[in-house]
């Protein structure tokens, strides 16, 4: 099929496709604006590279916390499991079987 258009159709389609790439340009330029602001200054490159060198030496022991804690969330995963997989008690009966009181009966 080959559509053609009107020159009115393809200039809105460029215009429409400008005011995008300009939009685009706008939010890279707030984007890197904020990244600039937020940069430390030259001279707090030593302070910065210092404070990663300390967290870096603690690294052993934030893994060793995430594999604890990761081993906990797997127990928990594996306890809901066993918990939804096991049939239901009568005990632990849909609410909506339970016969209704009377102070739910006099609502009607």
């Amino acid at each position: 099929m080959n559509e053609s258009r009107s020159p009115q159709q393809i200039e809105a389609e460029l215009e429409r496709m400008l005011a995008e790439a300009e939009a685009t340009a706008a939010r890279l330029r707030t984007e890197l604006a904020s990244l600039r602001a937020h940069q430390p200054e030259p001279e707090d490159f030593d302070a910065v590279e210092a404070a990663q060198h300390l967290e870096a030496e603690h690294l052993d022991r934030y893994m060793q916390e995430a594999t604890v804690n990761w081993r906990k969330l797997l127990e928990f995963f594996e306890e809901a499991l066993a918990e939804i997989r096991r049939p239901r008690s009568t005990t632990e009966s849909d609410p909506a079987d339970q016969p209704s009181t009377p102070e739910e009966d006099s609502d009607v």
